[in-house]
């Protein structure tokens, strides 16, 4: 094992669960007891209630932290999960039956979940009271428990036969090797193994480019496979506390995530000429405030088109048009790494354009959950 994946143990069993004790010895109990280091486990892993495709689904892209409510319908965190398997464990306390809009409630969690990931299997374990409101007794508490363990070992078996269209058979771990490394030797790259790549010099070795080292500085981060495909790793726009987008790359192109049910899109929308002017003007500006030892000048913000005319006469042509796009988005991962993750081959859809939060954007679809590498 090496000393990433020793740490990424570490923190899936002790940081992530702190200050839950039940359901710290729920999921540390299972772990031991499977003894199984093929599986790779995931502590309060994240789903995107709104979501229908597992690599948006899954892709906690907002960094969004678990404040504990389990009413909220936008998001949800499965206490113990294994990606190999589809499978997740539920550590139910006394709330969870406390009362029939509560059931009703982790019932419809549930459905939301399921529908992010395909047959995916949910156990519960009760460890202070069952739906009936009776005690839970210790041992009925480890009966339960070496239950959960038969089935995921079953599970396992299931998978290892081929019973799922959404694998070939079973991957193992390799905790000896990055994720990168293990990804290139499967050959495909799917959403639902949930690949954690460190830095864009990792991707680019992935289809024979570069060397896991290289970064954005020594490598073009975004690049062309071929005349159909490319990779793309775009750097997604972030909302403020009023709804609106704001550019987070330096030529103030917005890249939105929209992943709401069946119609997860990624929205385009490129400054008008005239805001990119006045930055340029204003950094020219403070450069001679600079020199002079005078202070800076805010830098007015990026424009944008809210009508269809409006954005064709801001977009400028290029191949990144016509090429269907393997996307990786920046992450951060169940125990709080941050990386790129692999969430979907997207397109850019001729002539179709959509108005949200007020601007147009250009739409580029989700087409597929999985790629062949070269």
């Amino acid at each position: 094992m090496n000393r990433e994946n020793f740490e990424y143990l570490v923190a899936t069993f002790s940081g992530r669960t702190r200050g839950k004790k039940y359901e710290s010895f729920v999921v540390n109990h299972i772990w031991h007891a499977l003894g199984d280091p093929d599986l790779r486990p995931a502590t309060q892993q994240y789903v995107n209630r709104r979501a229908a495709s597992t690599g948006v689904g899954l892709a906690n892209l907002a960094r969004v932290k678990n404040d504990g409510d389990e009413t909220d319908s936008r998001h949800a965190f499965i206490d113990l999960y294994f990606p190999q398997l589809h499978l997740g464990v539920e550590c139910d306390e006394a709330q969870h039956f406390s009362r029939g809009e509560a059931r009703a409630a982790d019932s419809q969690r549930t459905s939301d979940i399921a529908r992010v990931i395909p047959d995916y299997l949910e156990l519960r374990v009760s460890v202070v009271t069952d739906a009936e409101g009776n005690v839970v007794e210790p041992n009925a508490i480890l009966s339960t428990l070496d239950d959960v363990v038969e089935q995921i070992r079953e599970r396992k078996r299931a998978v290892t036969e081929g019973a799922f269209d959404w694998a070939t058979g079973f991957t193992p771990w390799d905790t000896a090797r990055k994720d990168w490394e293990q990804a290139r030797d499967a050959g495909v790259l799917r959403v639902s193994d949930e690949w954690l790549f460190a830095h864009n010099g990792e991707i680019r070795r992935l289809f024979g480019r570069g060397n896991p080292e290289g970064r954005a500085s020594t490598f073009q981060t975004n690049f062309r496979l071929d005349d159909t495909f490319a990779v793309w790793c775009p750097t997604l726009s972030e909302a403020d506390a009023d709804g609106r987008y704001r550019s987070t790359n330096s030529k103030g192109i917005l890249n939105v995530l929209f992943p709401d049910g069946d119609r997860a899109w990624i929205g385009q929308a490129d400054p008008t000429p005239e805001s990119v002017a006045r930055r340029r003007d204003a950094r020219q500006e403070n450069e001679s405030r600079k020199l002079r030892g005078e202070s800076q000048i805010p830098l007015p913000p990026f424009e944008y088109g809210v009508t269809r005319e409006e954005y064709e006469a801001t977009h400028q042509s290029s191949h990144w048009d016509t090429s269907r796009r393997i996307t990786f988005a920046r992450v951060r991962d169940a125990v709080g790494r941050s990386g790129y993750q692999f969430i979907g081959v997207f397109a850019i859809s001729p002539e179709v354009y959509a108005n949200e939060n007020g601007l147009c954007y250009r739409r580029c679809n989700f087409e597929s959950d999985e790629f062949a590498l070269p």
